[in-house]
């Protein structure tokens, strides 16, 4: 298909109903250990881009990854039963 891509996004998902002064605080704590230099070089060395970014940022990653792979699975004509 052509510019079918993907990049494989790692983040911190919660459950549903966590507020949003632990969902900030959470994310807070994780960007400062991912700005690590130890934690970074490794992840580099995994051939990992490290972008932190807050909780709204990562929901629309995965908005927009679920609305890319629906376009893609319909334009294939494959069937998910």
């Amino acid at each position: 298909m052509p510019g079918l891509g993907y990049d494989s996004p790692f983040g911190f998902i919660g459950p549903r109903g966590l507020s949003d002064d632990l969902a900030q605080a959470l994310s807070a704590d994780i960007v400062r250990v991912l700005g690590l230099p130890d934690v970074r070089e490794h992840l580099v060395r995994q051939a990992m881009d490290v972008i932190a970014s807050t909780p709204r940022e990562f929901a629309a990653v995965i908005r927009r990854d679920v609305a890319h792979w629906r376009q893609a699975v319909k334009e294939s004509g494959a069937n998910v039963s």
